[in-house]
């Protein structure tokens, strides 16, 4: 049987509330029904060969809404009289929920990330860049002692500058280097753990995540304009999380024995320790100049780390899951006599499973954060500001 991809979809509506009476003549009884207050659309493949496959799904939930109730009467016509029960807000009955714009970076690029952090060949510490922090501490050293003699030099903007990237790229990153080092010993168990479930029969299988993020958006409007109104602030939260799963196979020659435990040891403590070619490589690219910002737009450095096989490995396909739920709910700012609101709220969720081949050097736009923002505005005064 050929593998096929087939969609699967599930609508349903739900009774709303409820509006009856008349006014200025007409009859506006009703009872409402949503149609399509729950929607799923389901994609995937079935068939053999049962391999990576992509697949969606995606949902609509209206029926939490609950509406609200109220009456309204004609003071100079009693007849005149309409009342509601549970009644849905039209922004809930016909508007569509739909996701905030949240990063969307390439799944090639993110690809590269997870096989460069997953990979069995990755160095731990770069030797390097040891070197590195070793060389500068005197340096930074008699830097602290100028402003231990002379603390008035943090009231200008450019001395202040000047600490604050000495410690952004100095004492932080030797801080770090040194926890590492402290460290070693616990990585290298854990990367022995890896080692031995690559020589497995199943193989290295890994879960990496790549990160989260939430936007929220709010806005003022008419919830309800239908013979009253009704005010309030309409408030939508998306939340997004992706992660990406790959499995790792060794490249074992004809006749491999698999290596014992007192061998798989050695090479962890050398691969953690960066004694190989792509802890060179690496330890050389954080020296380089700049090389952090290019990191900021591009995925350079996992590219890098991607291409390591000191501990010889063949990456299979790459799933990249991404997650979205938003939710649309609202409250009440001005509304008339005779009016109780329920509220409710409506939600929406997308996931996706996407199989990548391969990893490719990709570049993006920087989310500028407080971090990033503190950084460059930090060079701006010490290299600009006079």
């Amino acid at each position: 049987m050929t593998r096929l991809a087939r969609t699967r979809t599930i609508a349903r509506g739900t009774p709303g509330g409820s509006r009856k009476g008349t006014w200025l003549g007409v009859d506006r009884t009703r009872v409402q029904f949503i149609s399509n207050a729950y929607a799923s659309a389901c994609g995937d493949s079935h068939g053999q060969p049962v391999v990576d496959s992509d697949f969606s799904v995606n949902w609509t939930d209206k029926t939490n809404y609950k509406g609200y109730d109220a009456s309204r009467s004609n003071p100079t016509d009693p007849s005149q009289h309409v009342e509601w029960k549970d009644y849905w807000y039209s922004y809930q009955e016909s508007g569509s929920i739909g996701h905030l714009d949240t990063s969307n970076p390439t799944l090639s690029g993110l690809a590269t990330t997870v096989r460069a952090r997953t990979n069995p060949s990755r160095p731990g510490v770069t030797p390097l860049t040891i070197v590195q922090d070793l060389y500068e501490l005197p340096k930074m050293l008699k830097d602290v002692g100028k402003l231990l003699r002379s603390p008035k030099s943090l009231l200008t903007p450019r001395e202040l500058s000047n600490h604050y990237l000495g410690a952004k790229f100095g004492w932080i990153p030797l801080i770090h280097d040194a926890q590492q080092l402290i460290k070693s010993q616990q990585y290298i168990h854990k990367r022995l753990g890896e080692l031995k479930r690559l020589h497995s029969a199943g193989g290295l299988k890994r879960r990496f995540q790549l990160g989260s993020e939430h936007k929220h958006d709010s806005s003022i409007s008419a919830l309800e304009s239908d013979l009253l109104l009704v005010t309030g602030k309409i408030s939508t939260d998306t939340s997004q999380k992706m992660w990406g799963t790959i499995k790792w196979l060794p490249n074992n020659p004809p006749n491999f024995v698999n290596p014992n435990d007192a061998e798989l040891l050695r090479q962890s403590s050398r691969l953690v320790g960066g004694l190989t070619p792509e802890g060179l490589i690496q330890g050389a690219w954080d020296l380089l100049p700049w090389s952090w910002m290019v990191d900021w737009f591009s995925n350079a450095g996992d590219w890098i780390n991607q291409n390591s096989f000191s501990a010889p490995a063949t990456p299979g396909n790459v799933c990249i899951m991404r997650e979205r739920n938003t939710v649309v709910q609202h409250s009440v700012i001005t509304q008339p006599s005779g009016f109780t609101d329920h509220g409710g709220a409506g939600i929406r969720s997308t996931k996706t499973r996407s199989v990548v081949t391969a990893g490719s050097l990709a570049g993006s736009i920087p989310t500028l954060d407080l971090n990033r923002l503190s950084v460059l505005g930090a060079l701006f005064v010490q290299r600009f500001k006079r």
